[in-house]
């Protein structure tokens, strides 16, 4: 294995679980895609802007506390907006390991795929699978923290490596 460093200094660094579900996480890494949502949302190709997203989880999920809602915003937007191709990304995965990848594609919505969790995406290219016991406590914290989708902190950026 080699180190790698995105080329764009700007990259920034995220976690997005596969909510501890181990056929998710191995459609992640097989598929090489990280994803997020569920059936509440159509396709955010078009970015409808953060009002609409939040009419659309209020109606769709009314039985979550209305705290929730600005977060569930938040995920959209990073994912949809904010993440870029050359970012890295961190998914947490059960038994204490973690997948580190760069995003390499876009945001695309998937419309044929039966999993609702799996439409929404962005394309990975998987460098290493690591325990999260090496990743420095600021990071690890970060990439261990409940919810769905983090920036990890400026100044961190996990182990992402390559085959020589």
């Amino acid at each position: 294995m080699s180190t790698f460093e995105p080329d764009d200094d700007k990259a920034q660094s995220w976690r997005v679980r596969a909510w501890n579900d181990d056929a998710v996480e191995q459609r992640f890494l097989k598929e090489d895609l990280i994803a997020i949502g569920g059936p509440e949302m159509p396709d955010v190709s078009v970015w409808p802007g953060d009002e609409s997203i939040l009419r659309t989880l209020r109606t769709a999920l009314p039985e979550r506390p209305e705290r929730a809602f600005p977060v569930f915003v938040r995920y959209w937007r990073c994912f949809r907006i904010d993440m870029r191709p050359g970012d890295v990304v961190v998914v947490p995965m059960r038994r204490s390991r973690a997948a580190v990848g760069v995003i390499v594609g876009d945001y695309r919505f998937q419309a044929d795929e039966d999993d609702p969790y799996l439409r929404h995406r962005r394309q990975v290219r998987w460098t290493a699978e690591i325990d999260r016991s090496v990743l420095d406590d600021r990071l690890r914290k970060v990439v261990n923290a409940p919810g769905t989708l983090a920036r990890l902190p400026s100044g961190t950026r996990p182990i992402v490596s390559v085959e020589a």
